[in-house]
């Protein structure tokens, strides 16, 4: 029998001082299907806020997060069966 487990990300999107930053996009991409959310504070649906994109197929994604005022951030984070794998972005401000 063939399976495949779905695996996911989860992360969270902070300023260079470690501080959350909520209302980020962010968007996750294999190059064929493109999966975006939004960082969520303390007391979202993430204990310690941040993001979490599910039921991603394993392999290589680019990750970019976005807010208004700072600098896009991009990583490329590869993607395991099962448990999420964990990406912290920081953002800087900027242009």
């Amino acid at each position: 029998m063939l399976t495949t487990r779905l695996g996911g990300l989860t992360g969270r999107i902070t300023r260079g001082d470690g501080r959350l930053l909520v209302g980020a996009t962010v968007v996750a991409s294999n190059g064929i299907e493109t999966f975006r959310t939004t960082s969520s504070g303390r007391g979202g649906a993430l204990p310690g806020g941040g993001y979490l994109i599910p039921g991603l197929s394993p392999g290589w994604y680019s990750v970019t997060a976005t807010l208004p005022g700072h600098r896009q951030r991009t990583a490329l984070v590869r993607v395991g069966p099962g448990t999420p794998t964990s990406r912290d972005l920081a953002l800087r401000k900027g242009d």
